[in-house]
């Protein structure tokens, strides 16, 4: 008997651990593209700071390890979401994709297009 009880509770104790390494896995999943979304929603902002002022704008973003921004026509994708959704009144110079890190991302207005820089 007592080692059915000690099996069971081993039983119990691997399902709670499993449990608990899935439910960090899903959070940080979560988390980052939280962050990748946030990051776009920065840099679509600043976007319209040019548009609407002019001169050359600048933010710091993080982008997650998994994530990538892409910049096509008047939209920033993320993850198959488009920031802004009605999309900019400019579009971008070219097909521009940041990928994950750190960056500075610069934007000013050259010829009625959005030119991208980033570092």
């Amino acid at each position: 008997m007592p080692a059915l009880r000690t099996l069971g509770v081993l039983i119990l104790s691997l399902m709670a651990v499993a449990i608990g390494i899935f439910g960090y896995f899903f959070i940080k999943s979560v988390s980052d593209q939280m962050t990748a979304r946030e990051s776009a929603m920065r840099i679509a902002h600043t976007c319209q700071l040019v548009i609407e002022a002019g001169g050359r704008q600048s933010v710091d973003v993080y982008i997650p390890g998994d994530f990538s921004l892409i910049f096509q026509e008047n939209r920033i994708t993320v993850n198959g979401a488009s920031f802004p959704e009605e999309g900019l009144r400019l579009p971008f110079a070219g097909n521009y994709v940041i990928g994950p890190g750190t960056h500075t991302v610069r934007v000013w207005e050259n010829n009625m297009r959005l030119v991208v820089e980033w570092t």
